[in-house]
Parts: structure tokens; sequence; C-alpha cells
């Protein structure tokens, strides 16, 4: 048992059953290091979160708090969780024999998404008070984050010619579009119409999420939940560049959550509104990985980085010009 794991974490191992494992590194998120542990029995996911300078967020924590909420009743969408360490942030999870969730994703994929959300709200989610990353519950906030991210990536030292460009050119100016629109949409605004907050997994979609070898759909990743505008999360689960949705089932999706978690009145105009807000957002997202990543330029990956760019913002705003 190796691959880079501290003598700490090796001796919390031992203390879980796990003396005598092997090893292996799993590819997927940047800001975890993930290895599968097994031996002849079974098999476990061990996480370990890393700590970003530029970010100062508890992703651990965060999970932490929502997996507590489940503790006495485990949902049946979400991956066991079997012991962590706060100090060594680190945890066990159950380990998913199972594919990624491949496009084009339709009603069985959006049914198990829908479930999942009802499934964590009710009264054990007064246990926490959390906002999700990044949560905004005023059009002011909004902008404030969004134009944020847009002066760090023109302000970054390591911002290449491309990224700026792209910025600069085509998703600045569908900012101040987006900006002046909003301006006419004072119904858009969740503290003036009092909406309801939902819990939110926090960076929710089909790319955090495997189909068992049985076919229902397991979700992960919740280092970023918390409460949030129930409009921020169905936008996300659409607009997400790396398994978008196609937008033929937004309306009967917004619908059926507003029907089941009784959401407000309101609800529906402001998720239709603020769509392309989060479309911009997602680029500025997708720009500053490029930047993070230190991609090299007129690479095949900033390349298709910065078509996905284009594809989210020309998503987001086209269909929204279709229902506003």
């Amino acid at each position: 048992m190796s691959h880079g794991l501290s003598p700490e974490i090796r001796e919390w191992l031992k203390q879980e059953g796990w003396g005598k494992a092997g090893v292996e590194p799993v590819l997927g998120g940047s800001n975890n290091r993930v290895y599968r542990i097994r031996n002849e029995a079974k098999s476990q996911l061990l996480k370990i979160s890393t700590s970003q300078p530029d970010d100062p967020r508890n992703r651990f924590l965060a999970e932490k708090e929502f997996y507590d909420l489940f503790e006495e009743k485990p949902l049946p969408g979400v991956p066991r969780r079997y012991a962590f360490d706060e100090t060594l942030k680190a945890t066990l999870y159950e380990w998913i024999e199972g594919t990624t969730v491949r496009s084009p994703v339709g009603q069985k994929e959006l049914k198990s998404a829908l479930e999942f959300l009802v499934g964590i709200q009710g009264t054990h989610c007064g246990a926490i008070d959390r906002k999700a990353s990044e949560a905004c519950f005023s059009i002011s906030e909004h902008r404030s984050i969004i134009q944020g991210r847009i002066e760090k990536i023109l302000g970054h030292p390591r911002s290449e010619k491309a990224i700026l460009q792209i910025v600069r050119d085509e998703v600045v100016p569908r900012w101040q579009q987006v900006e002046e629109g909003l301006t006419k949409l004072g119904r858009a605004d969740f503290k003036g119409h009092h909406g309801r907050k939902i819990l939110s997994p926090g960076d929710f979609g089909f790319h955090n999420a495997i189909r068992r070898l049985q076919g229902d759909i397991v979700f992960f990743d919740f280092e970023y939940s918390g409460f949030d505008d129930p409009a921020k999360t169905v936008a996300d689960i659409f607009l997400q560049p790396e398994q978008p949705v196609d937008f033929t089932y937004w309306h009967g999706f917004c619908h059926q959550l507003a029907e089941r978690v009784e959401l407000d009145l309101a609800f529906a105009f402001r998720a239709n509104a603020l769509l392309p807000l989060f479309a911009v957002k997602w680029s500025c997202i997708l720009a500053h990985g490029l930047i993070k990543r230190n991609v090299e330029p007129s690479s095949d990956e900033q390349s298709l980085q910065i078509e996905k760019i284009r594809c989210v913002l020309s998503r987001g705003m086209t269909f929204s010009r279709e229902i506003l």
C-alpha cells in the first residue's frame, strides 16, 4: 500500500481494516486524490480532499455534513460512506461497479436526478444551514460573482492569448447583454419574491454520476453542497458542459420539480430568466479551468475547451430567447 499515501493515511486505513490491500489511483476530479482500495473480499473508494491556494472553501466539511444528514437512513442513489477522518480529510466510500452516464441523457436519467433531488429534501435538512458553493439569492449577488470571475481571468498572469480573446470578444459582450436584460426582469430576483431554497448537491449533473451494472444511477461528489436557489440547480444540470442535457426536457423537469417539492410560483420564471446568466458563468468556469491546468496554447485540449465555452454560451442564450 503506497501510491503516495502518507504514513498517517496508511495507519488510519489499517485501523479501518485495510492492513493488506491493493491501491489504485482513480482518474477524475482535480480537487482531490482518489483511490480504489481492494483485497480478495471487497473494494472501497478512498477520497482525500486537498487544499487549493486560491480556494478557501472547506470542501471536505461540506461533503461530510451532506452525508451526516443521511447517516441513519442512507439514500439509494448515493454511495455509502463507511468511515472518515476530519484531521486527514479522508473518507472511505462504497465502490460502485458501473459505467459513466453517456449522452444522450433522456427521460429515464432525468427521472433519477429528479427522484434524487426530491429525496434529499425534508425536515432533516434543518440540521445544517450551509449555503451551497456560490449560492446566490439576489441578482446583485450573481452579478458580483460573475464580474469577479471575468476580472480574475482577464487579470490572471497565466491567461494565454486565446483565452483572453474569447473572454473579451465573446464572453464579455454576452455578459453585457445579460446584465442589460436583467434590469428589466425584477421578478427573477429570489429575495424579492421569497422563493424557497432547496438542499442542493452542489456540482450536480450527469458528469458526477455512475450507472450501476443493474441499470440504476448513483450520484456522487457533494463537496459544494448546501442550500441554494433551485433555479441554479436545474440550470447546472442542463448546462454542465461535460454532460449537457437537451433543453427538450427543460419545461417538464422544472414543472415536476416544482410540483414535487412545492416550489414558489416564481420558480419557473426565475429559472428561465437566469439561464443566460448561468451560461455566462459556466463559460467563465471553463476559461478559468484552462488557466488553472496551464493547458498548452494551440493544443487540442485548448481548442476543445474553447469550443465548449462557445457552445455553453450559445445554448443558454438561444434557448432563453425562445422561452422568454
